[in-house]
């Protein structure tokens, strides 16, 4: 579990020329976007984006941070202002804040449990998807009045468990442009899946997790509220640019 309680440390080298550092890399480092798990669990692969050690606790190099991000805004800037991008983010630190940025953006979201099949079998889930929509319309129409009781208890019972599944993402009608995934680990089907049906993916990366299957990772804490809540912030500037409209701080 990350250690958020340590002294937070200047990075080693400053990030401009007259050695202060810059308002993002200030802002990270208040949001604790530095802070990575204990040296015990570090993945070989993030090592070169460790800056150092504080009370066991790798500290995250937010130079190669602030590189990354600015890489993953780029991208997000030159996709067309209709694409279709899926924010992932099913632990809890992560799943309101990725709730409240998606529908803010108009974006669609997975914050509670990925369905195995979503990208990869997508002619399926979307049949299923178009079932629960239709069942809510004869809802609404009263269609099912006719029927007895029990069996108007099964259809809502069906039609709140499709909800529950598809919260968010009822209306991916065509497979994404892009993924943003809040932590590789609790992820991989999904990230499995964006690969396979190579959609380009843009994850926080933790130092316990490998970035090697992400098209723009960017290492960052992923575990707090305030580093998470930053991090998307500044992925939904670059959205809300590309799509004319400005973007409003997130709560962490």
């Amino acid at each position: 579990m990350n250690n958020t309680n340590t002294t937070i440390p200047t990075p080693s080298v400053p990030v401009s020329g007259e050695g202060v550092l810059d308002v993002h890399t200030r802002e990270m480092m208040k949001a604790g976007v530095h802070y990575g798990h204990r040296t015990s669990r570090t993945h070989p692969k993030m090592k070169p984006f460790v800056a150092g050690v504080k009370n066991n606790i790798e500290i995250i190099d937010l130079e190669a941070t602030r590189d990354q991000l600015e890489k993953a805004m780029t991208f997000l800037k030159s996709l067309p202002k209709d694409a279709l991008i899926l924010f992932v983010g099913t632990l809890p630190p992560s799943q309101s804040i990725v709730r409240e940025i998606a529908t803010e953006l108009g974006c669609l979201s997975v914050t509670e449990r990925w369905l195995g099949g979503l990208l990869t079998n997508f002619k399926m889930v979307s049949g299923r998807i178009k079932n629960m929509i239709d069942l809510k319309k004869k809802r609404l129409a009263g269609e099912f009045e006719k029927y007895t009781k029990k069996e108007q208890q099964g259809i809502n019972h069906e039609i709140q468990r499709a909800e529950r599944v598809f919260s968010g993402h009822d209306a991916l009608i065509r497979i994404p442009d892009a993924l943003i995934v809040v932590g590789v680990t609790p992820h991989m089907t999904a990230i499995n899946e964006a690969r396979i049906k190579n959609v380009p993916i843009i994850a926080l990366v933790d130092t316990d997790a490998s970035p090697v299957l992400i098209d723009y990772p960017i290492a960052a804490n992923d575990n707090a509220r305030s580093s998470i809540a930053y991090i998307l912030s500044r992925l939904a500037t670059a959205i809300k640019e590309t799509r004319g409209t400005t973007t409003q701080e997130v709560s962490s």
